[in-house]
């Protein structure tokens, strides 16, 4: 396809948006190369495709480093466009009140003004779409994908060579001048010279600025005839950088100077007042100046000049002479009032070290990370730290920088600072904490136990140097070791921990003294060795730890560093073992909340995959499936230890509902961890596959898994059953392969952990088991108390899915009578576990047809439903789900349609989220 081919497609898949705006999502995406002509291409196309109201944005690089750069220029564009809109404003008074600015809250804000843009039928142009800083592409591409039938007709311009900014939608390749076109460019810039096209093109692979760039290279047609003689190879990248640099570098000296000043200033600098203030070449004015570069074609515009390609405004920047590249970005550091531009300027202008700036950049770096931007925030600390003069701030800055970096889930680059922080000529302790935050990031590809060797190595050298920072390496230790399951280690590490604690830091009272307790107190619980009820524990000090780390979940996260959000998600945790998910849904919600406040996406992913996880255990099931798919609606491809916690969710998910993704989703979780990561995700993955090998009818498949399961988790000294959840899947499987003395061994041992605990899972499974094993030994029902205890307990847990499975097992082993099968199967379908109702209608041989579920309805009508469910109106579940009140209109629709519902009570009752409401 030539350009002109790209033009006409441009037009016709605008046309086709517009006329399609609420049946699909009307986002375009032109990708090439630089110098293809996208930005030609689409203003082209936009001539024969006008538009009454177009907003467009231009990403450039001196933006890129500043959090919501893109978001500020996007919401000036639109303030004011659609008369009586105030949403703007918000966005305005968000982005400049100095508060912190959650991602998800300007990402609603600026739902709602493209919203009321797209009802008027206006026209979103996104340019260079590339240079956009990184916080505010992910805050638009949210939008975009959360924008139902109201959307704006939606472009997206952007290099190739670049993670897209959005999946959604089309796009369209822009493609090299065919030799024709190439031909009439060249007679455009030098007439009746008679040059071949053909051989153009295909020395430039008909890239419009490389043609460009060729022809400026040459001052006369027959130069020009001459070099095209002299070539035999592409003219590639480096020679289009080359001729530009040559270009510029010919033009009058004040001309460079008014280049780099166009080319440096931000958005809404006033280039007119800095040139003055400058004072280059007497009072040549700034228009006059720029002539030149105007004959040259390098710049365009009246008044308001601007480079006619991003190329240009590079090399205009670099070309620049020190001494006046300085003075510029000084002169205008000066007149701006925007700190953060200002502090930028300075930065760059800096010839070495400079505290001064670097003071300034780093409150830059500071009010990014405040704001929920780590991404610009890392940056930021990582440029104040090359201005630092004194090793010991320099390194604190680069640990800043590996910190941000980390907290915004870029461990390669948390990594890389953490190995700057640690050559600078710098303590034991600041070295010990470049190691601890190199761990940290080598984490997803280094087996636990190298890290807990190397960081108990760093604990020991500076421990006679600062107590507290060898305390925060063995916590470290701690938490790696029970992430990989290892709680004999963990035990280990924090009993030593708490004695050399004792012994070096005398005040019990510190805040790394109780959360070292407080982390003791987890180990005893994953450990298996504390009962639900304190009292029945028999330690005083092991209840003080423990009161302890409730205490922790009480305090609220925002008045807590983010270092210290980490022990929360232990906090979390901890009630998920041992059941309390009232108690776990309320510390993790207020975490979660605070986590994407800060932009601290590793916790946050964490998070939101143990939320997903008590909403499956408590059957809620599109709940859960709503956020254990997350992470693909909101940052597509990420993967991090929370975002393969929340394939696992869903993996379970699947294969309880029978869908054929289950295995390849449990796989995916799997090959995500290495050997010594995340075992809680590990056994819920494999879960999945355990599942999915019983309704295949493998249960010896099955058996295989769970067996991977507990040599792992007794390898390491793990004996907290159930903690995974598998228990059910491993006696259904025996059942299946009638290992009846498997069967009685293992309700032996569920049962022991439960007169030792007092935990509602370990009873409930361990009588199920025992009187499954009786009745199928002895040829007769067992005894009645242990299948009431059994089921009593299912009910008391409170696990609607689980219970259901426990009564189909009894049932399936010859005790239907004494279960409500048609409940039963009622029960099933309405969570939608296909698999089980029939299973369950085997059992009573029934012919009748099964119902709808909610597994038949897409994600965003799961969404919707699980909003309205939960009590929410239309609008307000249009607000917490970032979409129009139509669109949740739409979905209710189809909602009510698909599950031959009347009204919201049946829907609340099928979704399973009456009981939400009321708590």
């Amino acid at each position: 396809m030539s350009q002109q081919g790209d033009i006409q497609a441009l037009v016709a898949e605008l046309d086709d948006a517009k006329d399609q705006r609420g049946l699909r999502s009307p986002v375009i995406t032109l990708t090439g190369p630089a110098g293809i002509g996208k930005s030609e291409v689409t203003a082209r196309a936009l001539e024969i495709w006008p538009t009454d109201s177009t907003v467009r944005v231009v990403g450039t690089e001196i933006e890129q480093p500043l959090a919501l750069a893109g978001i500020d220029q996007l919401v000036r564009r639109l303030d004011g466009v659609v008369e009586g809109d105030t949403s703007t404003a918000t966005l305005l008074e968000m982005l400049t009140s100095g508060e912190p600015t959650p991602e998800l809250m300007v990402g609603g804000a600026l739902i709602t003004a493209l919203d009321s843009f797209g009802a008027v039928g206006g026209f979103l142009v996104i340019d260079d779409a590339h240079w956009i800083d990184e916080t505010s592409r992910r805050i638009i591409a949210f939008a975009l994908r959360r924008l139902g039938d109201d959307a704006p007709v939606t472009l997206v311009v952007e290099r190739n060579d670049t993670g897209p900014m959005t999946t959604r939608g089309r796009t369209i390749p822009v493609s090299g001048l065919s030799s024709t076109e190439t031909a009439a460019l060249l007679e455009d810039r030098f007439p009746a010279a008679g040059v071949d096209g053909a051989t153009v093109q295909g020395l430039t692979a008909g890239n419009p600025l490389a043609v460009i760039e060729f022809a400026a290279s040459a001052s006369t047609p027959t130069e020009l005839t001459h070099r095209i003689g002299e070539h035999s190879d592409h003219f590639d990248d480096h020679a289009v950088e080359s001729a530009i640099r040559h270009r510029v570098g010919a033009l009058p000296p004040t001309t460079q100077a008014a280049l780099f000043l166009l080319a440096v200033a931000h958005d809404g600098d006033d280039l007119h007042a800095v040139w003055s203030d400058l004072q280059v070449d007497g009072s040549t004015p700034l228009l006059d100046a720029l002539g030149p570069a105007r004959d040259a074609a390098l710049v365009a515009g009246g008044t308001a000049p601007r480079f006619v390609h991003p190329h240009y405004r590079t090399i205009a920047e670099s070309a620049a002479a020190s001494s006046r590249h300085r003075t510029i970005r000084t002169t205008l550091a000066r007149a701006s009032d925007n700190a953060d531009h200002a502090a930028w300027q300075l930065a760059l202008a800096a010839d070495g070290f400079d505290d001064d700036v670097a003071d300034l950049v780093d409150a830059t770096a500071q009010r990014a990370f405040d704001r929920g931007s780590p991404i610009e925030a890392a940056r930021a600390f990582e440029a104040a730290a090359r201005l630092t003069s004194r090793n010991a701030a320099r390194a604190d800055r680069l640990l800043q920088s590996a910190s941000a970096w980390w907290y915004g889930d870029h461990p390669s680059e948390a990594g890389r600072t953490a190995d700057l922080a640690a050559a600078c000529q710098v303590d034991a302790v600041r070295r010990a904490q470049a190691v601890k935050m190199k761990r940290w990031a080598e984490s997803w590809d280094t087996p636990a136990l190298h890290t807990i060797r190397v960081l108990l190595d760093e604990a020991r050298a500076v421990e006679s140097s600062s107590a507290n920072l060898a305390t925060a390496l063995r916590l470290s230790c701690v938490f790696e070791a029970c992430l990989a399951a290892e709680i004999d280690l963990a035990r280990d590490v924090v009993d030593d921990a708490v004695r050399i604690r004792e012994q070096t830091v005398s005040d019990p009272t510190t805040p790394l003294s109780i959360a070292l307790r407080a982390a003791r107190a987890f180990v005893r619980i994953v450990a298996g060795e504390v009962p639900r009820s304190l009292e029945a524990l028999a330690d005083p000090e092991a209840c003080q730890d423990i009161e302890l780390l409730w205490m922790l979940g009480g305090f609220p996260p925002e008045k807590l560093p983010t270092d210290s959000l980490n022990l929360l998600q232990l906090v979390g945790w901890a009630q998920m073992v041992i059941d309390d998910w009232d108690a776990a849904d309320d510390v993790l919600s207020d975490l979660h909340s605070e986590a994407h406040k800060r932009g601290a996406v590793a916790i946050a992913d964490f998070t939101t995959g143990c939320l997903a996880e008590i909403d499956r255990r408590r059957g809620r099931w599109a709940s859960s499936m709503s956020r254990a798919s997350a992470v693909v609606d909101i940052v597509p491809g990420r993967v991090s230890l929370g975002t393969t916690l929340q394939l696992a969710v869903r993996a379970r998910l699947q294969a309880a509902r029978g869908d054929a993704e289950a295995t390849a989703c449990a796989e995916v979780a799997i090959a995500n961890l290495s050997d010594n990561q995340l075992f809680t995700a590990e056994a819920m993955a494999r879960g999945a596959l355990i599942t999915v090998a019983i309704a295949d009818g493998r249960p010896h498949d099955a058996l295989t898994q769970v067996g991977l399961i507990q040599h792992k988790a007794e390898a390491g000294g793990g004996r907290e059953a159930g903690a995974t959840w598998i228990d059910i899947d491993h006696i259904d499987a025996l059942c299946a392969v009638g290992d009846d003395d498997a069967l009685g061994a293992l309700s032996v041992r569920l049962l022991e952990q439960h007169q030792h605990t007092d935990r509602l899972w370990t009873g409930a499974v361990g009588w199920l088991a025992r009187a499954l094993h009786t009745a199928r030994t002895n040829g007769g029902p067992p005894p009645a108390d242990d299948v009431e205890r059994a089921l009593a307990l299912f009910d008391e847990l409170g696990a609607p899915f689980e219970g259901a499975r426990a009564r189909l097992l009894l049932a399936e082993n010859g005790l239907a009578e004494s279960i409500d099968m048609p409940e039963l199967i009622s029960q099933f379908r309405r969570l939608g576990a296909r698999p089980f109702a029939a299973r369950s209608e085997a059992v009573t041989k029934s012919s009748s047809d099964p119902s709808v579920g909610l597994a038949d309805l897409t994600p965003a009508e799961v969404r919707v439903a699980v909003a309205v469910a939960a009590g929410r109106t239309n609008g307000e579940a249009a607000e917490a789900l970032f979409v129009s009140v139509r669109t949740v209109d739409a979905h209710l629709r189809s909602i009510f349609r698909k599950l031959d519902i009347r009204n919201r009570v049946e829907l609340t009752r099928m979704v399973g989220l009456s009981d939400r409401r009321s708590s």
